[in-house]
């Protein structure tokens, strides 16, 4: 985790170097004008995606060990920025991790999200537009399965979060255009499955009520034991960084870390980069 936060804090002062542009705006606009680099006022796109995933998972509630390992990212989305910046996007990542103090008990990792965005533009010269909104990740799902583990062996959350969120995009050149963005969750809706050392969901060990029978403990989609949990519970901060390359391609990287703190003092740590390459199946623009 301390590599991811090492090149996120990296990413965060590329992009606030970028953002001095704003005060060299007279500078920026007569080289906009000699050199007629200017950022798009109007595009939309359909685009695909595939790439290479590290992740790593931790949950102290069962064992401090720390699970890492590679894996696949696939993605699809549709972006529209005419005035206002909006966009959806289907997200999967399949990961293989094993554990760093023992060979046995390999994790399989299935990561899958459905998200929204809307986000309007607070800043703007010829080159580049600052953005500001809100994420809605309508369905965020994260499965984890442990081989040869039978108590414990597996891990299910699902949620729906809401996410601050900001956007930069900035014309480098005729042909590249710098994007970045950073997304911060402030509450989400979340069941997960398992508690503190035990496979039935934390609220149902806490409200007193705990039964057997009780088939809601072990329905995956049912609401009973969903909570509600603002941002100093389930902390969720993402970044990404995009280098697009003419009309069809860009080169995409993101970086992701949930903390759960369910139980106090035990918590949950998930996280991965991925690097990846995007092709643009339809890209329409106009200056």
């Amino acid at each position: 985790m301390r590599i991811m936060k090492k090149f996120n804090l990296s990413l965060i002062v590329i992009v606030l170097l970028t953002f001095k542009g704003y005060s060299q705006a007279d500078s920026t606009k007569s080289l906009a004008r000699k050199s007629k680099i200017e950022i798009t006022k109007y595009y939309k796109k359909l685009y695909i995606g595939v790439g290479g995933v590290y992740s790593s998972f931790q949950d102290v509630k069962y064992s401090n060990v720390r699970y890492s390992g590679t894996g696949k990212h696939l993605y699809l989305g549709y972006e529209k920025s005419k005035n206002p910046l909006w966009g959806i996007d289907f997200n999967l990542i399949l990961s293989k991790e094993k554990a760093k103090t023992y060979t046995v008990g390999k994790a399989t990792i299935y990561d899958i999200g459905i998200s929204a965005k809307y986000l309007h533009p607070i800043m703007k010269n010829e080159t580049g537009k600052l953005f500001l909104g809100v994420t809605w990740d309508a369905f965020d799902l994260y499965l984890r399965s442990i081989e040869d583990l039978q108590n414990n062996g597996s891990d299910f959350i699902l949620a729906s979060n809401i996410k601050i969120s900001s956007v930069y995009e900035r014309r480098i050149s005729t042909d590249l255009k710098l994007q970045a963005g950073i997304d911060l969750q402030i509450f989400g809706f979340i069941k997960q499955l398992n508690s503190f050392a035990y496979s039935s969901p934390q609220d149902a060990l806490e409200d007193g009520k705990f039964s057997y029978q009780d088939e809601k403990l072990r329905e995956y989609v049912s609401f009973k034991y969903s909570s509600f949990e603002p941002l100093w519970n389930y902390f969720n901060i993402g970044t990404s960084l995009k280098l697009h390359y003419k009309k069809r391609w860009s080169l995409a990287y993101k970086w992701n870390m949930q903390r759960s703190n369910k139980v106090k003092n035990y918590p949950m740590t998930i996280g991965y980069n991925s690097i990846s390459i995007t092709y643009n199946i339809i890209n329409k623009l106009r200056k």
